[in-house]
């Protein structure tokens, strides 16, 4: 979440998904799995259940290079 911080964290991600939607394009929202992770599918599914027929979710592990080699893995 530090990096998303950056650019608005959580309320980022809700903008730009509901965006997207009202321009009747297809939404994926990735999630890189991260110990101690403020943001999760799960929190994310929670947050989208209004809509989550028209939403994708798309979790992965990070590969331990640029940004995420400071992560916790």
């Amino acid at each position: 979440m530090a990096f998303l911080k950056r650019f608005g964290g959580l309320n980022n991600v809700v903008n730009a998904v509901k965006a997207a939607l009202d321009l009747g394009l297809t939404v994926v929202v990735g999630t890189v799995k991260v110990i101690g992770s403020e943001i999760t599918t799960a929190r994310l599914r929670e947050v989208f259940k209004d809509v989550e027929d028209k939403v994708f979710f798309q979790e992965d592990f990070a590969t331990p290079i640029g940004r995420a080699v400071a992560e916790k893995h």
